[in-house]
């Protein structure tokens, strides 16, 4: 069979790895490739022309995201103040939107001016119809409000009675029991709402409850309340402390990675610590209450469990020598009284240290008295 031969092509060749039998057949395939290069060109251009717009709703839609992820990073941070003016923006764009009108009204709460308090408060009404899953949020968040309300107006009572206005304190002091009084009713609509989980804001809600019984003078309903809360944090405590060793003893990279076992225990140890703190702040709020009252043998109870949960406070030792000292139990509240000043600077002298030695120079003498008493009436 004979016929011509066409000479191979170095350029095909080159570019594709192919040696084609033909020059026909290489040009073949190149007018393949151009038609598909540039249909591909062609979809990119029509994909351009007839591609979706941005539209404002979609730029308003990623502002609106953007705004609530920097509120909730500032109120993360505490920062409450920079997390109301970034929901604020958020709320221009969406003001129906409930979760972020519900977290303005938390940070406005947590601001706690008297201004953003009935701005908080205001909220917190208005927000009617909620979804079921922010009704219980709602609730503890207007409870909270009028509990801080309820304290305000009682600290402003206070304040305007040493100046002698005594109307005005009056009048005051009726606004606050009034807040109290509707504060112990949404505390009790969280507590039953909520379920048994301490990760819930049941217990948030008995240390609520505790402070408006507080301030309404129902005390042993306050003992009770925070009983209740104490329980739970102890629950809480000893979850962490399980969890926490189980976690540390699984951790399969504890040995490549020793800092991880570090930052897993701090982490565990703020959570205990937080139930802890929470716990003795309550009940040292109880404490100054039952002293004021008198009812120092309660006192001295709580004083015994404060000391146990924080045994670094000082003070402690202090509140509870005087309750032992009126109490006529001179021996206890004198060695009370003589621990606490060592923990004090015994090289400078203040009005506190002085009168701290002139307790300790008075029990002394009536100790003393009371021995002999005794050993005459013996």
């Amino acid at each position: 069979m004979t016929g011509k031969q066409e000479a191979p092509c170095p350029m095909l060749d080159t570019l594709y790895g192919i040696r084609p039998s033909s020059r026909a057949a290489a040009l073949r395939t190149l007018a393949l490739v151009g038609v598909l290069l540039f249909g591909s060109g062609c979809q990119n251009i029509f994909h351009g022309l007839f591609a979706p717009r941005t539209t404002p709703e979609d730029q308003d839609l990623t502002s609106f995201a953007e705004y609530r992820q920097r509120a909730a990073t500032y109120y993360d941070a505490g920062d409450f103040v920079r997390a109301r003016v970034q929901y604020e923006k958020a709320l221009e764009l969406r003001p129906n939107h409930q979760a972020t009108r519900l977290g303005y009204a938390y940070s406005l709460l947590y601001t706690n001016t008297p201004s953003a308090l009935i701005s908080a408060r205001t909220e917190f009404e208005s927000m009617q119809r909620v979804k079921k899953g922010l009704k219980v949020k709602r609730d503890y968040g207007l409870a909270m409000t009028y509990r801080n309300l309820a304290a305000a107006y009682e600290r402003r009572s206070r304040n305007r009675g040493r100046e002698g206005l005594l109307n005005e304190s009056k009048r005051d002091m009726a606004v606050s029991r009034d807040y109290a009084r509707d504060g112990k009713t949404l505390f009790k609509t969280v507590i039953k709402e909520e379920g048994r989980k301490w990760s819930s804001l049941k217990p948030d809600a008995y240390v609520g409850m505790a402070h408006v019984d507080i301030m309404l003078g129902e005390f042993d309903e306050a003992i009770e309340y925070i009983e209740k809360f104490a329980a739970i944090a102890t629950e809480a405590r000893q979850f962490w402390e399980r969890d926490r060793e189980m976690r540390l003893a699984a951790n399969p990279l504890r040995d490549n990675d020793p800092t991880l076992t570090d930052r897993m225990r701090v982490r565990y140890t703020e959570r205990i610590l937080r139930t802890t703190t929470e716990e003795a702040g309550i009940r040292k709020i109880l404490l100054g209450t039952l002293l004021y009252l008198n009812r120092y043998d309660e006192a001295i109870a709580q004083c015994n469990v404060i000391m146990a949960l924080t045994p670094e406070d000082d003070e402690l030792l202090l509140l509870r020598g005087r309750a032992y000292a009126i109490l006529g139990d001179y021996a206890k509240g004198l060695k009370d009284i003589e621990a606490y000043r060592d923990t004090l600077d015994q090289t400078r002298q203040t009005d506190h240290s002085v009168s701290v030695s002139q307790l300790i120079v008075a029990y002394r003498d009536r100790l003393e008295e009371q021995r002999k008493a005794q050993a005459r009436d013996g």
